[in-house]
Formats: C-alpha cells, structure tokens, sequence
C-alpha cells in the first residue's frame, strides 16, 4: 500500500503508533499519527458546513458527540477484550466430517504452522441455500487462500450434508 522506505531510521510507514514525518521513496512526505480527539474536542459543525441552520447543526452536533463517546466506549472495551489472561486449554478434541471421514481438530494444524482460521459457513436445513453473507466471504477466500495458508491453517467448517455443500460449491465456480 505504501512505497518502501530509503532509510530505516524512522518507523515503518504502516505502523500507527509513532507521530513523525515519514519520507517515502517517492518523496513524499506523510505524518501518520494512532492519536485522536477524546471526547467534543473536534471542529465546530459550521466550520465544515458553511450555510447551515442553528437547528441542523445543534442536532449534527449531538450526532456526532454521541458517535465520539460510542467510538470512545467501543475502544475501552476492545483494551478490555485484548488485556484478557489466556483462557483455558482446549482439551477436548473436537471432530468434524469430511467426506464421510471423521477429521480431529488437532489434525486441521499443518507442522510449522500453530494457527488455524476456521470459518463456519452457515446452512440451515429448511433453506435451499446458505447464509448469503457467507457466500460473499467464500468467494472472495479462493483468491486469498494461497496466501493465508502459506503461514496459517485454513478451513472452513458447515453442519450442512456432504451433498449439499458439494452441489453449492459446484454453482459456485
């Protein structure tokens, strides 16, 4: 997305967490920055809309102080989310199906690669086809799996019979 830097002295133009001019090899200069108003403390509304009624901008304002603190709120509790100990060992071996075979969950991990994406790609019984925001997500993986898989575990996971997933991804291509 970025061009490579010349030198190595600054941090790397993808990295959010520094605040300083970072010069590309196109000599470009960019400031790339993670840090952001708390709370109201963002332009005045009739600043950026010029024209506007005191009625629109009063409401525009409250809108936007709400969507601050809401981002502010969703912030504090993904710190929360990500300062979590480890939780518990899985010591249950799940199995899943394929094809007739049953396949461990310890087996899914190729050696030399300790992780696993496991997508569940959701089918109910009395619908003729599945969850179509499923579909979108597993079309779009047959471009980025060879790449995925080169350093993580892949799979992607359905209660739906054999047949049916079959016959689906047949339609699919």
């Amino acid at each position: 997305m970025y061009p490579e830097r010349r030198d190595e002295g600054h941090c790397r133009p993808s990295s959010f967490d520094c605040a300083q001019d970072h010069t590309t090899a196109l000599g470009v200069t960019m400031i790339r920055t993670n840090v952001r108003p708390k709370g109201n403390d963002v332009a005045d509304s009739s600043l950026l809309m010029p024209g506007v009624d005191e009625a629109y901008r009063r409401s525009r304002d409250r809108l936007r102080g709400a969507e601050i603190e809401l981002r502010d709120r969703i912030e504090e509790v993904a710190a929360m989310r990500r300062s979590l100990p480890p939780g518990p060992a899985v010591v249950l071996d799940y199995e899943f199906i394929e094809g007739g075979t049953r396949v461990r969950l310890s087996e899914l991990f190729a050696e030399n690669k300790p992780y696993l994406i496991l997508y569940h790609l959701m089918y109910w019984p009395d619908e003729d086809s599945f969850c179509p925001m499923c579909s979108l997500w597993i079309d779009g993986f047959n471009g980025i799996a060879p790449h995925v898989t080169q350093r993580t575990n892949f799979v992607i996971a359905s209660r739906a019979p054999a047949d049916k997933l079959q016959g689906w991804a047949a339609h699919r291509e």
